[in-house]
């Protein structure tokens, strides 16, 4: 049986509605991500590959209770990352009385 030599676990948490290519619309939560490294031989330096990343994720069949691992490509999670952080961006409000060049607002 094959074993990774390094093992990463992490929690991701995202504020909106999300999609990956092998998971429809997730909803806004924390979720724990997984990723499993091998070591790349024949370096004169301690080096490591990623060979899986996955995410967990409430079984859509089976209920919250239930948890389904889904192997995942590690560049579109940061994309939706990054996605969701843009979308976090709060404007304010204009102020009631807004004057601009004379105009009322």
């Amino acid at each position: 049986m094959w074993r990774p030599d390094r093992k990463a676990r992490e929690t991701v948490t995202f504020l909106h509605l999300f999609s990956l290519t092998a998971i429809d619309e997730l909803s806004a939560g924390t979720y724990v991500v997984e990723m499993l490294e091998e070591t790349i031989e024949g370096l004169s330096f301690v080096g490591y590959r990623r060979v899986l990343t996955s995410i967990t994720i409430a079984s859509k069949i089976y209920g919250a209770a239930a948890r389904q691992v889904i192997e995942i490509d590690p560049f579109e999670l940061e994309y939706a990352r990054k996605r969701d952080k843009e979308r976090q961006v709060v404007t304010e409000p204009a102020p009631a009385n807004l004057a601009v060049n004379g105009l009322q607002y």
